[in-house]
């Protein structure tokens, strides 16, 4: 008995619309997160993995890479939806949360901006006596930090410079 290659090569379709059902339904998520819409992105993502060995040929790494960026896509999306949940169900608690994760991370900033800038003014120091080379000594800890100034003072004159000085004293 002969097969028909017809029905085989419509396989494919039915990996067509678990992957169209899964950006539909993530698209609605984008829009307005739910839920529901989540849920139905996750359902579909999988519909969509678990039909990719019907797709044949070429057109197979594509069906694959496809379907794994929407479960990139919903595995990204599924700690929004948790945080959204949170915000919505649990305020106090999420806001308390978030101040003391956000306070952690600035302390964290400011911490290893101070010991940048310790190292920076403790090598500075270092600096050689001839005032070329101590520009160009200097420049090293500048580069790529605009936040960074950096001033090397000898005789109570400044001797050498890299970034952008500020001070906080005010002249009238």
């Amino acid at each position: 008995m002969v097969q028909s290659a017809r029905p085989r090569a419509g396989l494919w379709a039915w990996w067509a619309v678990a992957a169209g059902f899964s950006l539909l339904a993530a698209s609605q998520w984008l829009h307005a997160p739910s839920v529901e819409y989540l849920v139905a992105t996750l359902v579909a993502t999988v519909a969509a993995l678990a039909t990719v060995p019907l797709v044949r040929g070429a057109q197979r790494w594509w069906a694959a890479a496809s379907s794994l960026a929407m479960a990139l896509a919903a595995a990204l999306a599924l700690p929004a939806q948790i945080d959204l949940w949170r915000v919505n169900h649990r305020w106090e608690e999420w806001r308390t949360a978030a101040t003391a994760r956000g306070l952690e991370r600035l302390r964290h900033a400011l911490d290893a901006f101070a010991a940048g800038a310790t190292a920076a003014a403790t090598h500075a120091l270092d600096a050689p006596a001839d005032r070329a080379a101590a520009f160009d000594a200097l420049s090293a800890y500048a580069t790529n930090r605009p936040e960074l100034g950096v001033v090397l003072f000898r005789d109570d004159l400044p001797a050498a410079w890299a970034g952008t000085p500020r001070s906080s004293r005010r002249h009238a």
